[in-house]
């Protein structure tokens, strides 16, 4: 068992039953909280959390002060004592505050250093109840990834493996973005400046799921447009800076699809089935020619390659078109691991 899960994402909305209609048809979110406040400051007990099995999503109301969308996300750890003794001794101006008892997630509030807020929860926490203390459930549509924009991925990279022992996925790191993981759920932490992300501070930025089908979920969506207008899906590319928004998404290596759901928060799907085994080859990838020349393009008696790639145009004599050719291939694809070869 790892010693941290990654358990919790919470959104500050201004239409709460709006999002739920969203994550619930789309997605099969099922309610595992009761009663939240409402706009008014009352209770209301048809409010709650909704999970996929494993991730419980907040759906907040939005009060006077607070901005909509992404506000925090939530570990449960193996010992929260552990914790607080890792970020005294490693980073002591981090702040551990204790939860309000309401919050049905955590007994505590900490933050990264750069200042994104995280809840954390143990088994046993007196106030960790209804769907967070039982056992969850496996779905086909789930949550695989949150994604943090910071001018410090390595840095905050760091934190979460000294703090959390979350680990690097060398799989889709480089020197542009790190991606830690808890061995199920990925946090993606990518790139920000002023200049790519015009607009957007730096922060939580989006949340993304594995689907069964990304066709289906595509249609799924569109069906939801029509039978439930307000909780149609929305458009990213559009207004001054929509195209911009819409690249930087896209750039998340665990984006498949990228969407925005009713109140605009950010969001992108995927399908592929190994979806820790992607990356992004650079495009200065050494290409062997010996390789391309000795193995691939020159008969063998055992395991030819050659007569396949000759079907394709290829030949010993123009060799280089073949390097040519896969040098493309990389900057347009993603590679991804072969399991039973054990290459990429």
């Amino acid at each position: 068992m790892s010693f941290t899960k990654i358990r919790h994402i919470a959104i500050h909305t201004d239409d709460h039953f709006r999002e739920a209609a969203f994550y619930k048809n789309v997605f099969g979110m099922k309610k595992i909280t009761n009663g939240m406040t409402d706009q008014n400051g009352n209770y209301d007990p048809e409010r709650g959390h909704y999970s996929d099995g494993v991730i419980g999503v907040a759906l907040l109301q939005r009060q006077p002060g607070f901005s909509a969308g992404l506000d925090h996300f939530g570990f449960e750890v193996e010992d929260v004592e552990k914790v607080k003794d890792r970020l005294k001794r490693h980073y002591p101006d981090v702040f551990v505050a204790q939860s309000q008892s309401h919050v049905p997630f955590a007994g505590l509030r900490s933050h990264d250093p750069d200042g994104n807020q995280y809840d954390l929860s143990q088994k046993g926490m007196g106030n960790v109840r209804e769907g967070y203390v039982e056992s969850g459930w496996e779905q086909p549509r789930w949550i695989n990834h949150l994604c943090i924009r910071t001018a410090r991925h390595g840095y905050l990279a760091e934190f979460y493996e000294k703090v959390f022992d979350l680990k690097v996925d060398p799989r889709l790191s480089d020197e542009a973005s790190f991606y830690v993981t808890d061995g199920k759920v990925h946090i993606a932490l990518r790139p920000w400046s002023m200049v790519t992300h015009r607009g957007l501070m730096a922060g939580l930025d989006h949340f993304g799921f594995k689907v069964d089908n990304l066709e289906q979920t595509k249609k799924d969506i569109a069906a939801l447009a029509s039978s439930a207008p307000a909780s149609t899906a929305r458009k990213i590319a559009i207004g001054r800076d929509g195209e911009t928004r819409q690249k930087n998404l896209e750039g998340c290596k665990l984006c498949k699809h990228p969407l925005a759901d009713p109140d605009g928060v950010l969001l992108d799907l995927t399908d592929l089935t190994n979806i820790g085994s992607l990356m992004k080859l650079p495009q200065d990838s050494i290409i062997s020619e010996r390789k391309l020349r000795d193995y691939l393009l020159s008969p063998r008696a055992d395991d030819d390659k050659s007569g396949f790639l000759a079907l394709a145009g290829y030949a010993f004599a123009d060799w280089s078109q073949l390097e040519t050719d896969l040098r493309n291939l990389i900057a347009a694809e993603e590679g991804r691991i072969d399991a039973d070869n054990g290459v990429w």
